[in-house]
This record gives structure tokens, C-alpha cells and sequence, in this order.
């Protein structure tokens, strides 16, 4: 069933709330599980024949494999403008149409040098037969290789790069791009170590009750926060249980999640959002306090609110209560009291 962008939203919050328990996991143990490792830009070996009359000795070979298909091999060379490269018995080494090229080591105006696994071919019969890692030149022009590339270029030329190749050309250099800047944004994110500057989502802000809220109110990343927390009781009610044990093999107190009187589950607490916001010792403590009292919109207009705990127990160990009022707007169970839009 397709999910109405109020629903689209609250799943992108709830994958947001994932993410900052990830992060904070990362931050109590010294981890950077967002960085990840930047895969080689991917080019492939295309059957260009307009091209064969230009390199009639180091071209286009039509072989046939073990299993009697026949494709379009490009024969390797052991120097630009020679012969094919040549084994012993008289074999060709190419690679075949579609391959995908492995360490790119060096790139010419007309002829690019790469190290990978390639098809042995019979010149008698024709017949592709063992496979050999071999280190040879292939004409650019039987790849897509884009002209102007080489794999020693800085993120800034291959910026460059991109923006005067055709789409079909630039996609897989500008997503190697993306993974790059991404992991350097990650970088200064880990350095810092402000669970505030982790990105919040894009929502859908068209008939949407739940966008509306957030984007009117202008809501901090802590109300933000307290405000998804509030509503998973309802909307998820596993969500806690099955994301924390995700990334913590034993919860604790520190966790603060508290057992319900009628669901066998367990739900979040002031202690939890405490923990999420990464509050570990007296004075941040004392900060959010502070914040709760005076700043938060969520909670000085008693949209999210605190149960009822014993004098003597800590105030944030009551559990996240939201109004029901707001709940029903939120999730557009009763989305017509605009009243519940705006907070003062």
C-alpha cells in the first residue's frame, strides 16, 4: 500500500532517530561507522566498431567461450600503438565486451593501462579459454572512459571534469564525487563530535500535518528529537527495544527505558532522550534543564511532557508523554484543528 507523504515523513524521522542512536554509539565508542570505504571510479569496455578500421592490429576479436557463445573481445597491448599483446603459443589477451575494468594504473590522450583479470584467446579457432591477470593498454576509445579523465586527478579537475561531460558520461565520476565529499563531511562530523549538526531529514511539506509542524515551529534538533521519541510508543512501539539492542548488546539504566503497565515492551524516557543528546555529566545536565524550562517549545507548551515519578527519583525518568491531542494531528488521525499548527 503507498503511504501518504505524512506517512513518508514519519518514516524518514523514525530512520533519523536510527541514525542518531548510530551516531551516538559511534561517539561513546570511538567509532565513524558513516565514514565508508570510497570504491574506485567504474568503467567499462564497450565494442565501439566504428572504431576497429583505426586500430585494425589492436581491436575488436569475435571469440567464442567454453559454453559456445561468441562476444566481442578487445585484445590488450603491451605498449600504446603496437601489437596485440601476445602470449606464448601465439594467445591473445582481451577483455570482453561489458567487462568492467579493474585498477585503472594510467591514462593516455588515446590509450589508458589497467591491471586485471582477462580471457586468454586461441588465433587459431578463436575459443576464449583460461583467464589470466595481465597488465596491458587498451584503446580509450573501446572504453567510456571519458576523454580528459585520469585517475590522478584531484576532487576540484574531476569537478571540472563533470560539468562539461554529457550526463550518460558524468554519473559514475560524479557519484564517486558525492561518496567523497560525504566521507569528508563525516570526517569534521566525528572531529567535532555536535550531535546537533548530524542532518536532519527533508520532508514532504505539501498535506502534511506532521512537515507543517516541524517547519512552522521551527523546531530545534532537540525538540526534534523529543517530538519522534514522544510519538514511537504509537507509531512503533518495538522501535526502541529492536534499534537500541541493534546497536548495544546489553541495555542499561543509562538507556532509561522503562517497562509498560499493559504492553510487554519498553518505551523511552526523559533518561533516554537525555542519553541521545549525548548529556553525561553535571553541567549538560543542568543545560538541558535549563533548555526544558525555558527554550523548548515542546515542552512550555505542554505538547510533550514528562510522567509522574517519585520525589525521590530522578525528574527524567518519567516516560515521554505526547498530548493526545497533538498525536491525533501529528499522525492525521484528525488533521482539521489548525489550531494544534502553531505554538506560541
Amino acid at each position: 500500500m503507498m503511504l501518504t507523504p505524512n506517512q513518508q515523513n514519519l518514516k524518514k524521522e523514525l530512520e533519523w532517530l536510527e541514525e542518531v542512536i548510530q551516531v551516538q554509539r559511534d561517539f561513546q565508542n570511538n567509532l565513524s561507522s558513516k565514514i565508508i570505504n570510497v570504491p574506485s571510479i567504474q568503467f567499462g569496455v564497450i565494442a565501439n566498431k566504428d572504431k576497429q578500421s583505426i586500430y585494425p592490429e589492436q581491436g575488436l576479436t569475435l571469440a567464442e567461450n567454453k559454453d559456445g557463445q561468441t562476444a566481442w573481445y578487445i585484445t590488450l597491448c603491451e605498449q600504446p600503438d603496437t601489437v596485440s599483446f601476445v602470449l606464448e603459443q601465439g594467445h591473445l589477451c582481451a577483455i570482453k565486451e561489458g567487462t568492467l575494468l579493474g585498477k585503472l594504473l594510467e591514462a593516455q590522450k588515446d590509450w589508458v593501462l589497467v591491471d586485471m583479470p582477462c580471457r586468454v584467446i586461441k588465433p587459431n579457432n578463436k575459443v576464449a579459454v583460461y583467464q589470466s591477470q595481465v597488465k596491458g593498454w587498451l584503446p580509450r576509445c573501446f572504453t567510456d572512459i571519458p576523454e580528459g579523465f585520469n585517475p590522478e586527478m584531484n576532487l576540484e579537475s574531476l569537478k571540472n571534469l563533470v560539468s562539461q561531460l554529457p550526463q550518460n558520461q558524468a554519473k559514475n565520476i560524479q557519484d564517486y564525487i558525492d561518496t567523497v565529499e560525504r566521507n569528508l563531511y563525516w570526517k569534521n562530523f566525528y572531529e567535532v563530535r555536535d550531535i546537533t549538526q548530524l542532518p536532519s531529514p527533508q520532508l514532504l511539506p505539501n498535506d502534511s500535518s506532521y512537515a507543517q509542524f516541524v517547519y512552522k515551529n521551527k523546531l530545534s534538533f532537540y525538540d526534534r528529537l523529543l517530538l519522534i521519541m514522544s510519538l514511537t510508543a504509537h507509531i512503533e512501539p518495538d522501535f526502541f527495544e529492536s534499534k537500541l539492542g541493534k546497536y548495544y548488546d546489553d541495555l542499561s539504566t543509562n538507556h532509561g527505558l522503562i517497562k509498560g503497565g499493559h504492553y510487554d515492551g519498553v518505551f523511552p524516557s526523559g533518561t533516554t532522550f537525555l542519553f541521545l543528546s549525548g548529556v553525561h555529566n553535571l553541567s549538560t545536565r543542568l543545560a538541558h534543564l535549563r533548555w526544558m524550562k525555558q527554550e523548548s517549545v515542546l515542552f512550555t507548551n505542554e505538547v510533550v511532557a514528562l510522567s509522574a515519578v517519585a520525589p525521590y527519583e530522578p525528574m527524567w525518568a518519567g516516560g515521554l508523554v505526547i498530548a493526545m491531542d497533538y498525536f491525533m494531528f501529528l499522525v492525521e488521525v484528525d488533521s482539521s484543528e489548525e489550531v494544534f499548527l502553531q505554538l506560541s
